[in-house]
């Protein structure tokens, strides 16, 4: 295990801070932003609507809802905040060095799919950890109908970050399979 752990720390030491900047820039971009659209919407919500109150954008179609999640998606194991909590900053802590230790070998696609997890996980641990509670407030309604899913009432409302957390997982399953490394040029 300290070989492996030694291995890493010689990698990362070998590199300057322009090569990281290099190969970090576009992931860290992404990053920032998702976190800044996610706060911004769940706050302007919060500001502008009462708990449990639903705006209509789209009839038939998009609502606006503010609801407080304390579970994760589609309010499973609710109330185990803590559980997320370190469940959140372990993946957290993961996905950043595996992005700086394999940064310069990696696709775009895969760098853009863990930015995007790490945005969205980001700026729902913001919440669980100044709420306790998530900041939901996005719902789809499909032709008019609220359609029950996982055995729920009707369909998860979410957030920006939550979109940013499934668009990134499905962009990241997409990477592994098609590739997660740059393909080696030949010279």
């Amino acid at each position: 295990m300290m070989n492996i752990f030694q291995k890493y720390l010689e990698r990362i030491k070998n590199r300057s801070l322009k090569d990281f900047l290099k190969c970090l820039w576009l992931p860290l971009v992404i990053m920032v932003a998702v976190i800044f659209a996610d706060l911004l919407t769940k706050s302007i919500i919060e500001n502008k609507l009462s708990l449990n109150q639903s705006v209509i954008l789209i009839p038939n179609f998009l609502a606006f809802t503010y609801v407080l999640n304390e579970g994760a998606a589609f309010s499973i194991l609710e109330g185990q905040r803590w559980v997320f909590i370190t469940i959140t900053a372990i993946a957290l802590i993961a996905m950043l060095l595996y992005l700086l230790y394999d940064c310069e070998k990696l696709t775009v696609l895969l760098k853009v799919a863990l930015a995007l997890v790490m945005g969205g996980s980001v700026g729902n641990l913001v919440d669980r950890l100044a709420l306790g509670k998530v900041r939901d407030f996005i719902q789809i309604i499909y032709f008019g109908y609220n359609i029950p899913v996982l055995g729920g009432e009707s369909f998860a409302i979410f957030n920006v970050a939550d979109a940013a957390i499934t668009v990134g997982t499905i962009l990241l399953i997409i990477g592994v399979i098609i590739g997660p490394y740059k393909k080696e040029t030949q010279k």
